[in-house]
């Protein structure tokens, strides 16, 4: 199956580049119908139902890795009992759909995390969704591209996305949510006084990631020992806008915002899942 084989093929990537503390008892939280509240010992009151579901992903029967659920006041509409337990020694639960979902014709896949680790809030748990129209329409030399839509796609579940950086190991609470947070020390605004443009020198803002280890690759990148760090994707709207570096400067940069040629991961993402403080990268 070619979307098995591609799966496979990016989790050996990533397994191959990157290193967590693994998580013994691995256990996800399921998702509710109505409110949601922490019972104990880690399980989950529901208001009105539970759900083993991951984003468009709908977990099978006989997958025993969910808290165990119950519903506040009444008995829920269906049994939790046999998704309820965990895994043990495993970094990442990964759930692959293929659904219309919110697929446009221009979507070849989206991808998101689910659940976090309490204590270090590292993204434990994500899905990818392949848009079924886009897949069938693939042509033989359109493997590698896929391939790289897809580890862009698990990066924005693992490290690049506006809903993890206030997560990051040490980041301080966002000063700024919209329309691209700001978070001091991960996320920063920098306003360029003589930008260029064909009316002339204007003033411009920039968001720029400026972290430790992407701003030492920025500057090595361009040359430029003052540079603040890597500029984001200021366009595109909420799935693109602060998710992305920048188009403009990046090109075809694995997490560039649109595909014009094959993905290149570069050293740049990689310093990104490094400053997260919640992987260790091999650049090689």
């Amino acid at each position: 199956m070619v979307l098995k084989r591609l799966i496979s093929q990016a989790r050996d990537y990533f397994e191959d580049t990157l290193k967590v503390e693994r998580v013994r008892n691995l256990r996800l939280t399921p998702e509710c119908t109505g409110n949601m509240w922490l019972g104990d010992g880690n399980s989950v009151v529901c208001e009105l139902d539970c759900h083993a579901r991951c984003g468009t992903a709908t977990v099978p029967p006989g997958t025993p890795i969910f808290a165990k659920c119950t519903c506040k006041d009444r008995r829920c509409f269906r049994s939790f009992d046999k998704y309820e337990g965990s895994i043990n020694y495993a970094d990442f639960v990964l759930f692959v759909a293929v659904n219309r979902g919110i697929c446009s014709d221009f979507t070849l896949a989206y991808a998101a995390r689910c659940n976090m680790h309490p204590i270090t809030k590292r993204p434990i748990s994500g899905y990818v969704n392949i848009c079924p129209s886009a897949f069938n329409a693939m042509q033989r030399n359109e493997m590698s591209q896929w391939l790289s839509t897809i580890k862009h796609e698990l990066i924005h579940a693992f490290v690049f996305s506006t809903s993890h950086f206030q997560n990051y190991v040490g980041a301080k609470p966002p000063i700024q949510k919209k329309p691209i947070p700001i978070v001091p020390g991960i996320i920063e605004k920098f306003t360029r006084p003589d930008w260029e443009t064909s009316k002339g020198k204007s003033s411009h803002d920039v968001y720029m990631i400026v972290t430790p280890k992407v701003r030492e690759e920025a500057r090595k990148y361009f040359h430029c020992d003052s540079l603040e760090g890597a500029e984001i994707e200021n366009q595109g709207g909420s799935g693109t806008s602060g998710s992305h570096w920048e188009k403009r400067v990046f090109e075809n940069e694995a997490m560039s915002g649109v595909a014009t040629q094959v993905y290149a991961v570069s050293r740049l993402t990689l310093a990104l899942f490094e400053d997260s403080g919640w992987y260790k990268v091999n650049y090689q």
